[in-house]
Parts: C-alpha cells; sequence; structure tokens
C-alpha cells in the first residue's frame, strides 16, 4: 500500500475563536489517519498493547497553506517514507473536495518498548509492510527546532498542573495537548490579527496527571511574520518536555 486516505468533514467543535480548524484538531485528525493506516495493516492499538511494543511521536512539521473551515469535507492520506532499525518518518497532506492542498506536515516516530520505556527496533516485517516507495512530502527535512526566538526575553512565564483531560491511554500528555497547550499562550495581539502557517514540534519527555508544568513563551514580531517559540519545562525548568514552534502571518482570507 502506497498512501493510506481517510476522508472526514471538518465540523463546528473542531473550530477555533476564528472560525477555523483548530492546531489540536489538526493534529489530533493526523494522528487519528496515522492509527488507521496502522490498523488496516494489522499492527491495531490492542496488537501494540499485547506486544508491549508502541509508538512514541518525536517531531512535527506542518505547512498550512489555508486552513479547513466547518462543512469542508478533506481527504488526508498518509505514507512511511523511512522506517529503519528503531525510528520511523511519516508524511501527511489534506486536501479538499477540489483537490486543493490544505496541510502538508512531516513527522517523526519511535518504536518503544513499552515495559521498559526505551526504544526498540522495529520487526523487519513491520519495515516491509509499511513501505511505500513515496517520497517524503517536505524534502531534507531534518526536523531542526530553530533556537533564535530565545534570544529574546520571554513574554510569558506560567504554571500549570497536568489534568486528567488532557491525558491519553497511555496515562500520559497525549501529544496533541502540547500544541493546544502552546496556542492558548500566544498573545491576543498575534492570535487574534495573524494565521499560523508553519508549526514544528519537538516532544523530549513525558508528562503525567498532576505534573507541574512551566511554560515559557518567546515571541517575535516583524512586519511579514510573528514568530512563536513556547518551551514547556517540568516543574525544575531544567528538563524540556517539549518545544512548539508557530510562524504567523498577516491575516487576509488566511
Amino acid at each position: 500500500m502506497a498512501k493510506f486516505q481517510q476522508t472526514t468533514t471538518i465540523t463546528y467543535h473542531q473550530l477555533n475563536i476564528k472560525g477555523y480548524l483548530s492546531q489540536q484538531a489538526l493534529l489530533a485528525l493526523l494522528q487519528d489517519t496515522a492509527i488507521a493506516h496502522s490498523d488496516s495493516l494489522g499492527y491495531t492499538l490492542s496488537y501494540l498493547e499485547e506486544e508491549k511494543r508502541g509508538w512514541a511521536l518525536t517531531n512535527w512539521h506542518i505547512l498550512v497553506k489555508r486552513w479547513p473551515v466547518c462543512g469542508e469535507t478533506v481527504t488526508i492520506s498518509t505514507w512511511a517514507t523511512q522506517c529503519r532499525r528503531l525510528q520511523a518518518e511519516r508524511s501527511f497532506e489534506v486536501v479538499n473536495e477540489t483537490g486543493e492542498v490544505l496541510v502538508q506536515a512531516a513527522s517523526r516516530w519511535i518504536f518503544m518498548d513499552l515495559e521498559r520505556r526505551r526504544p526498540c527496533p522495529i520487526p523487519k516485517e513491520m519495515e516491509a509492510a509499511y513501505a511505500s516507495g513515496e517520497p517524503p512530502v517536505l524534502e531534507n527535512e531534518k526536523f531542526r527546532m530553530p533556537k533564535e526566538t530565545q534570544t529574546i526575553p520571554p513574554s510569558q512565564n506560567v504554571a500549570f498542573r497536568v489534568r486528567r483531560s488532557e491525558t491519553d491511554t497511555n496515562g500520559h500528555v497525549n501529544n496533541t495537548q502540547y500544541v493546544a497547550w502552546a496556542a492558548d499562550l500566544v498573545s491576543d495581539d498575534v492570535f487574534l490579527g495573524w494565521v499560523p502557517k508553519e508549526i514544528s514540534v519537538v516532544y523530549r519527555k513525558e508528562a503525567y496527571r498532576h505534573q507541574l508544568v512551566c511554560a515559557k513563551v518567546y515571541e517575535q514580531q516583524a512586519a511579514e511574520e510573528s514568530r512563536v517559540l513556547t518551551r514547556l519545562l517540568d516543574e525544575t525548568e531544567e528538563t524540556v518536555l517539549a518545544e512548539v514552534l508557530s510562524v504567523w502571518k498577516k491575516e487576509n482570507g488566511q
């Protein structure tokens, strides 16, 4: 199977306050499509649970040409572009009914031994099953997280505790939640006047219910774009849980 596809219609509860698909909802759609792809190959969540194995997401790089809106039907395609030893890379593309490309995304995943909480080799038969022979949606993706935004003092320093609703079946914070936290911490000035066109995420360490999360937000505005880096740390402020960088453009019909 070269590419796996899934079609869905954007609903009201998936929108943000500005009326288009929220960042968290987009990641949830991509995540669900990846899970459905694995299901179609026989690597279901129940199978992986029995084998004490699972995939841990480490990186996103998402380019948004236009955000989907309520009632719009989209088709999400996903395919593995690299699957070797301990990690795999997966591409995504979201198009509407006219064939307009709305979103392109690259991601990197680590295969995990869930009992030992350590990376483990991907079985050869799994590598063969996921092999697509298709090129990545973003060529030469290195998943590097730019750091230049940190040259200024943080515009916000906030702390909060992880709630039950923010965790998933693995018992830790779901990957979509870090992006939701970062989106909530973007200043009103940027959020209301600009549109996010690029999102990069790196996940470094798991967070759990009741854990204190400290967020540092760095914003840089220029004439053409605003860059917002959110660093999510543990209570010591020494261990980074995740980093989310969003690049915002001036609003012009998205």
